[in-house]
């Protein structure tokens, strides 16, 4: 297998970890998508193009976080700081998160990135010119944004009715 293709695992509700072998050169964007029961993707350490840390997909770099695990059971994650972007659903639906802090390293956050994370009541923005995809779902609506005056994660919170407190 070279390949995962989108919705390749759509909906597996019994796929509860996977480990992406060293052959995989290409896992297109929802290939996890709507896993209720996935806690863990590991990879294997020889492979060129992608890897993980404690169950987290990332590309090889770990400057692209790709897919958080749905049912982790973690309640608090905090970013690695060699994170530059957060891929479009990353977190969709990741119902055990309460609270996610997010480096100033990060500079973009895809679309429906923090989706249905019904349980997440407090994201921390670190950098104050973050781009935030321009959607009502690219947070959901539960979180208290945690951010700087005048930043993108301000402007997001009064375009989308979002609760906001000021770091400084």
């Amino acid at each position: 297998v070279t390949t995962i293709e989108s919705c390749a695992f759509d909906r597996c509700s019994g796929l509860t970890s996977v480990t992406i072998s060293d052959s995989v050169t290409s896992i297109d964007s929802d290939a996890f998508d709507r896993c209720s029961s996935l806690t863990a993707i590991d990879v294997d350490t020889n492979n060129e193009y992608y890897a993980s840390e404690d169950g987290v997909l990332f590309n090889k770099n770990k400057t692209v976080l790709i897919q958080y695990p749905m049912k982790k059971d973690n309640q608090k994650y905090m970013i690695p700081d060699s994170v530059t972007s957060i891929d479009s659903d990353a977190f969709s639906d990741c119902s055990s998160l309460t609270s996610i802090t997010i480096p100033d390293s990060v500079t973009s956050i895809g679309s429906n990135a923090f989706e249905d994370c019904s349980s997440l009541t407090s994201i921390t923005l670190n950098n104050p010119n973050c781009e935030i995809y321009d959607s009502k779902s690219t947070i959901h609506s539960s979180a208290t944004i945690y951010g700087y005056e005048g930043s993108t994660a301000q402007a997001y919170a009064e375009k989308f009715d979002r609760e906001f407190i000021s770091l400084g």
